[in-house]
């Protein structure tokens, strides 16, 4: 593998060949295991391409003097010195001084703090010559170099003037050590041979350096490299980082097209669908509908991701494609992330399907005994035609006779293995359709950045009638007049959401369900129930069922009722400490209202002593509008994309060598182009076997993506 040496550990930079004591010099009471924990961690890697991709944060003109007298206040210099000796401590904790002298014979100190001041005691000896670079300081009329950042030899003068590189460091960790590994990095370049892998036509007309090019100056850059070039050398990197995801997601698209699965021609059950609908469809319904009537007709597997606002209706649109499986002698899977979700999808289409006489039933890890078995028993004869569940569907208890299509809501939340254990309860020699939804906003740039193998339909509009929530930003120095109004809302029959960030109490400022609920319960007794995710199933189902049926008008809840909790009484939602909150998150939790015919209301209370800036943005956004995809952009620039659901997900992946929050139409331009050449580079090599694609590959490694692909 031409690659092979930038693919080493990451230690063979920075350990000698015997590994008994690091190259840079540390010998005594050096802990290699634990430098390497922290270097790995800095690094976010173990390879030495990881180590060349650590970047610099910043980079700082070295200017090289003779005395030190000529340093400037708080400028970074470069100088010789000769070692005269060391002070004594005056204590052992006290930081080495060792006393040195430049040139001109002006004699000053080196002050070394820490882990340094030990190793520079070994490192250091009196009468020899060192150049030393660092910041000098001038006080009590003394010159004095604290924790210089380099300490080299006179032949390395080069490398510690002009241009330098500062890279994100840890205590432990410093600039010295990090400048020193990544010198030996670069120079690992020479043992490498790869072919270029973008077209000559791409490199041309965005003016980028080769691979190599690109690291040597980004790393050590020359005198005549202008930050422009710097720019244009991270540019290139990013790019390949993008397309080597780009080139796995066309392969596993190029793959499931040669996937055999069902073809359903027949679709006379959509028409009788819109019969016993008391609405029509809206134009992103119907569009989607058409994607999906298209894509199963083909013969090779559908892999369709829905994406819609909260409300948009698409698990109508997930209703209509199962109708078309039963109609051409197939069962649908409809895999959901919680039993509440579960319960509402299976109510809302046996509604349905009860008209059409087609036979829906749901799987729980609650389903046991003999109702399990005689529901197991129908699944396998093929009398259950659409079966909802939870991750109890994914059991190899669980086989269907004619499994064509598997549906998954809220598909960020499952893995590439759940995905793919699903799948393979289709009949042998053929691939089942795949229909992912999402009601969390995802902006475009994370679409094509994490589902790239998925055809994307949007819902953009919602259904006819449904009014539009009004939002308020309250602050909790009004908690009273804000329990008065809900006092009179829920005379009305009217029912109210509070939602906490904590379940219990503590010394955090965010407010804890628990003592929400005890407070609300001395002014509303027993109008008020608790939901959070430590309560057992059937705790959190009566208190859903009294809130439902209205023997209970406020439900005090932690986000567990963000998604799948549909109750058309209610009309208020409150959601206390918003400012800890992400846009998304809070625009699902406003989503949970306003499903029914009065006017709904989004309370979102903050604390003033707490409040941010980017906290600010959030609050002033959701009072803005109420389109999830404009929420979704601007979380995505206030958060980054591997936070945008308020949590770190294994959905979205981030990139390494680009900011997508800070760069957004950088990273969408790169995406474009780089789609556009994983489009030529599968035409030309369908198997990814080719020298330079494979090189790529391993030099970003993409054994995550790979994995994905072999899931389908």
């Amino acid at each position: 593998m031409t690659s092979a040496p930038l693919l080493e550990p990451v230690e063979k930079l920075f350990f000698s060949e015997s590994e008994k004591s690091p190259s840079n010099g540390r010998s005594k009471g050096f802990d290699k295991s634990h430098y390497l924990t922290e270097l790995q961690r800095l690094i976010n890697g173990k390879s030495i391409i990881d180590m060349l991709f650590h970047f610099p944060r910043a980079y700082i003109n070295r200017r090289f003097i003779s005395s030190i007298q000529e340093s400037e206040p708080d400028e970074v210099v470069s100088l010789f010195i000769r070692v005269l000796g060391f002070q004594p401590p005056m204590k052992p904790s006290a930081p080495l001084k060792v006393v040195v002298s430049d040139v001109n014979h002006r004699i000053f100190n080196l002050t070394f703090f820490g882990p340094e001041s030990k190793s520079m005691r070994y490192r250091l000896k009196k009468d020899h010559v060192y150049g030393v670079c660092g910041k000098a300081q001038f006080s009590y009329g003394l010159y004095e170099m604290v924790n210089p950042e380099h300490i080299f030899h006179k032949q390395e003068k080069n490398h510690y003037k002009g241009n330098a590189p500062i890279y994100p460091a840890t205590a432990l960790i410093k600039q010295g050590t990090l400048f020193n590994m990544m010198r030996r990095a670069v120079d690992r370049l020479c043992d490498v041979t790869m072919k270029e892998w973008i077209p000559s036509d791409i490199i041309e007309k965005n003016t980028w350096p080769n691979f190599f090019i690109a690291l040597k100056r980004i790393h050590n850059p020359l005198e005549k490299d202008s930050p422009d070039m710097i720019e244009k050398a991270k540019e290139r990197l990013a790019f390949d980082e993008i397309l080597s995801r780009q080139l796995l997601f066309k392969q596993a698209q190029a793959l499931l097209q040669k996937a055999k699965a069902p073809i359903f021609e027949k679709n006379e059950y959509l028409e009788k669908l819109k019969t016993i609908l008391p609405f029509e469809l809206t134009q992103g319904q119907t569009r989607a509908i058409s994607d999906i009537t298209k894509d199963v007709k083909k013969g090779v597997q559908m892999t369709r991701l829905i994406q819609g606002d909260v409300g948009c209706g698409k698990t109508l649109v997930a209703f209509s494609s199962m109708l078309q499986a039963f109609e051409n002698g197939f069962q649908s899977a409809y895999l959901a992330p919680t039993e509440i979700l579960a319960q509402q999808h299976y109510q809302t289409l046996q509604k349905l399907a009860i008209h059409l006489r087609v036979n829906v039933e749901i799987l729980t890890g609650r389903t046991r005994g003999k109702k399990r078995e005689e529901l197991l028993n129908d699944l396998k004869d093929g009398k259950i035609h659409i079966l909802i569940g939870t991750h109890a569907l994914l059991e190899d208890s669980v086989v269907f006779k004619n499994l064509g299509l598997c549906l998954i809501d809220e598909q960020h939340r499952f893995g590439v293995d759940q995905r793919h254990k699903l799948l393979t309860k289709a009949p042998e020699g053929l691939s089942s359709h795949l229909l992912s939804m999402t009601a969390t906003p995802i902006p475009r740039t994370l679409l094509m950045t994490s589902y790239g193998d998925l055809d994307v339909s949007l819902i953009p509009d919602k259904p006819k009638g449904r009014l539009a929530i009004k939002t308020q930003v309250v602050s909790l120095d009004k908690m009273e007049e804000l329990i008065n109004k809900i006092s009179s809302v829920v005379q009305k029959d009217r029912r109210v959401y509070w939602v906490c960030p904590l379940i219990e109490d503590s010394e955090s400022e965010y407010a804890a369900a628990q003592e929400r609920f005890k407070h609300l319960q001395t002014i509303f007794k027993d109008q008020v129930v608790l939901t959070h995710g430590r309560m057992k199933p059937q705790e959190k189902d009566e208190a859903m069922r009294l809130f439902k049926e209205g023997e209970a008008k406020i439900m005090v809840a932690t986000t567990v009722i963000e998604v799948g909790v549909d109750v058309p009484q209610a009309n208020i939602m409150v959601v206390e400490n918003a400012e800890h909150f992400g846009l998304a998150q809070l625009h699902q939790l406003r989503g949970r209202v306003g499903r029914g015919t009065q006017e709904s209301y989004c309370l979102l209370l903050y604390n003033p002593k707490g409040l941010t800036n980017i906290a600010k943005e959030r609050l002033k956004a959701m009072k803005a509008t109420d389109d999830g995809f404009k929420i979704a952009d601007l979380d995505l620039r206030l958060r980054g994309g591997g936070d945008i659901l308020g949590r770190q997900q294994s959905g979205f992946t981030s990139y390494k060598l680009i900011d997508i929050a800070q760069n957004p139409d950088l990273f969408d331009t790169l995406l474009t182009q780089a789609q556009e050449v994983a489009s030529q580079l599968v035409k030309k090599d369908p198997t990814l076997q080719g020298q330079a694609v494979q090189d790529l590959l391993q030099v970003f490694k993409k054994e995550e993506s790979m994995t994905l692909m072999k899931a389908g």
